[in-house]
């Protein structure tokens, strides 16, 4: 029996380190990929910084709302499943 309950700690563990990396990834692969394209734009269209800081907004908002996805969203749906 206790073995049981340590690794239900354990499966635990590992559930919260993937949901904090998923969180670290998707934050920073949206600003980044913002930047990136404004970035690309500005060097086609010559308008630095223009799109680099547009594209810094956007992938700020997509950040905010894959976070609120994630961490809001997930947290309703986990109580919908344990009804």
């Amino acid at each position: 029996m206790g073995y049981q309950c340590e690794d239900e700690v354990r499966v635990k563990g590992w559930r919260v380190l993937a949901f904090v990396t998923e969180l670290g990834f998707t934050i920073g692969f949206s600003i980044l990929l913002g930047i990136g394209l404004g970035w690309w734009v500005d060097g086609r269209l010559g308008t630095q910084p223009l799109f680099t800081i547009l594209g810094l907004l956007l992938g700020l908002a997509s950040a905010g709302y894959n976070l609120y996805r994630l961490v809001i969203l997930g947290r309703w749906e986990g109580r919908e499943k344990k009804q």
